[in-house]
């Protein structure tokens, strides 16, 4: 039995995704590492890697593995599983194309996949995965059967692990390149796409996060945020009520069923601090709260609560702003 633990790398711009960072840091204190790299830059992000505690890089840079198809991903994936011992692991983002990309290499292989994973541990001999359940559960499962077994990571799950102890693990990563990319004509061709760039930092990048909640009030009231955060270069966040409401899009979800993040301050408007929500900002160094109810749950986790309304105090913050910055 394989005790290597495969992590299907993503990466853009000559850089690794910092969820693929976090699995890395996270499966080399664990074990030995082989991180998967597919597309035009792979062989771009070998010496991050590298630092990163993978023990060995598999390359195949062929551009064609840009194109949003998840069948050409899984097709090599499945060729590596197929012409060697299979890990006992295989660790995916939860991010949209790694979905795709699992969901078709599980059942080409017949096992099945766990997403939405906070934590990875072995116990007695099996491997053991904390899957968020619910709103406010988690489930423990211990995985049987055959290797290799799918799991896909929280975005956020595994941030506090250092890269230090990666790389304390690490020897040096061996780099093997391959060619794999098979295609064939019964599937779909990408005839155009478009890509959609919004100036500013990220929602998992930021070092300001600015959320706004029903206390808002409406959607039209969001439009006081939007201008904070283009002042202070900072992102926009929001809660499952505000997405539910038809406010803002899903994309900009914070918790549990949205995004982790871990910023240098978050400042949640008008938001309660339901268990759900706190835990995907639960990484952030300081919490700011706005709530007209001085108990809401927040006002108790947060670094420094302000009572009263949101909106009122959102508009006096952008005035004086705009007075200092002479707009």
């Amino acid at each position: 039995m394989s005790n290597d633990i495969w992590i299907y790398g993503e990466h853009s711009n000559g850089r690794l995704a910092e969820n693929t960072r976090d699995i890395l840091s996270k499966a080399s204190s664990m074990g030995r590492t082989s991180l998967i790299l597919l597309g035009r830059e792979a062989d771009r992000v070998v010496d991050e890697a590298c630092e990163a505690g993978a023990s060995e890089i598999i390359v195949d840079a062929d551009p064609r593995y840009d194109e949003y198809l998840a069948e050409p991903h899984a097709r090599t994936l499945y060729r590596l599983i197929d012409q060697g011992t299979p890990p006992r692991i295989l660790l995916f983002t939860f991010d949209p194309p790694s979905r795709d990309i699992a969901s078709r290499l599980a059942s080409k292989l017949g096992t099945g996949a766990l997403s939405n994973v906070l934590d990875v541990s072995e116990e007695d001999g099996l491997t053991v995965a904390a899957v968020q359940w619910g709103w406010s559960y988690t489930a423990k499962c211990r995985l049987k059967g055959k290797n290799p077994h799918i799991l896909l990571i929280r975005q956020g799950a595994f941030s506090d692990h250092s890269l230090k102890m990666a790389n304390a693990n690490n020897v040096g990563g061996i780099t093997r390149y391959i060619s794999m990319f098979e295609l064939d004509e019964t599937y779909p061709r990408v005839i155009r796409s478009t890509v959609e760039r919004k100036p500013g930092p990220t929602l998992t990048n930021a070092r300001l996060v600015i959320a706004g909640g029903r206390g808002m009030g409406s959607a039209d009231n969001f439009r006081l945020i939007e201008e904070l955060v283009a002042m202070l270069d900072g992102a926009i966040g929001t809660t499952r009520a505000a997405v539910d409401a038809g406010w803002r899009p899903y994309t900009e979800q914070i918790g549990q069923t949205g995004a982790s993040i871990r910023p240098d301050v978050y400042i949640a408007c008008g938001i309660s601090g339901a268990v759900h929500h706190m835990k995907g900002v639960r990484g952030s160094k300081s919490i700011i709260a706005i709530n007209k109810d001085p108990d809401a749950p927040i006002m108790r986790m947060a670094d420094v609560g302000i009572v009263g309304d949101a909106v009122e105090l959102l508009r006096l913050l952008r005035e004086k702003l705009q007075e200092r910055l002479g707009r």
